[in-house]
């Protein structure tokens, strides 16, 4: 299972797909996670902070623009979303160093250096999560912290629902949301940190007609085009008796501080 979810990170990324993903949670959520983010993470002003797994940049442009005086890096194993990272943060004149390559082996950032390390969405995917972590954990100062993102317990439970009216749904999906968190990231957050916070997150996305839903489904990892005529008959249906199509997008982040 780790390795094919290494596998999902590398086409997951591919720009157009992500960018078609986030789009949509943008455009039809409830929640601008960029900002949840941005209250929830406690930044202060010339923070150095890492993002592992940053796909286009997103959330770790969101930071650099609201404190400028940080030290930014984002680091992800897709050259085509650094591409685009590197692309946003000049256009924003961001002074954000972005590396491709894979978090597990950290041996390019220094230790003792971040004040912060997240990763949103992105940690599950990696071959060996422990030795990821562990490795992340050595680059914090002292008084640095860790905020992980993931999908949680319930997510996307209406959308799996539709599919699965055509399709098998892939075990491994439904898996990271139900132990992910439980299993991997808490116990190394309560062996390694002093304090835990856990805040879950709710995102509804309401989808208002069959022609965007046929984009989102075309983005998501486990799409396969095999399945589009089946996609297309289901989903014509579901909205000739249905006004919007609608899902929740739930997550857990954990926040791992090493202070008092």
């Amino acid at each position: 299972m780790p390795n094919d979810r290494s596998n999902h990170k590398e086409t997951s990324q591919i720009t157009s797909q992500l960018k078609t993903r986030i789009d949509t949670n943008k455009r039809f959520g409830s929640i601008d996670l960029d900002e949840w983010l941005l209250e929830r993470l406690s930044i202060k002003k010339g923070y150095n902070v890492l993002d592992v797994g940053c796909g286009t940049g997103n959330h770790i442009i969101k930071i650099a623009e609201a404190f400028p005086e940080g030290d930014y890096y984002g680091i992800d194993i897709s050259k085509s979303s650094i591409k685009e990272a590197i692309e946003k943060s000049t256009q924003k004149n961001l002074k954000i160093k972005f590396i491709c390559g894979d978090a597990a082996e950290a041996s390019v950032f220094q230790n003792n250096f971040f004040d912060l390390i997240i990763s949103i969405y992105a940690l599950y995917y990696v071959k060996d999560t422990q030795k990821t972590l562990d490795a992340l954990k050595s680059k914090l100062k002292d008084t640095g912290k860790i905020g992980v993102m993931s999908p949680y317990k319930g997510n996307n439970e209406e959308w799996y629902s539709f599919l699965s009216s055509f399709m098998r749904i892939q075990p491994e999906i439904e898996s990271i949301a139900n132990n992910f968190m439980d299993n991997i990231v808490l116990p190394f957050a309560k062996t390694n940190f002093v304090n835990i916070e856990s805040i879950h997150f709710g995102n509804k996305i309401t989808i208002p007609s069959f022609e965007y839903l046929k984009k989102y489904w075309a983005s998501n990892i486990y799409y396969k085009p095999e399945f589009d005529r089946e996609f297309e008959t289901y989903a014509m249906e579901f909205f000739k008796k249905n006004e919007k199509f609608v899902m929740t997008k739930r997550a857990l982040l954990v926040i791992m501080d090493t202070k008092n």
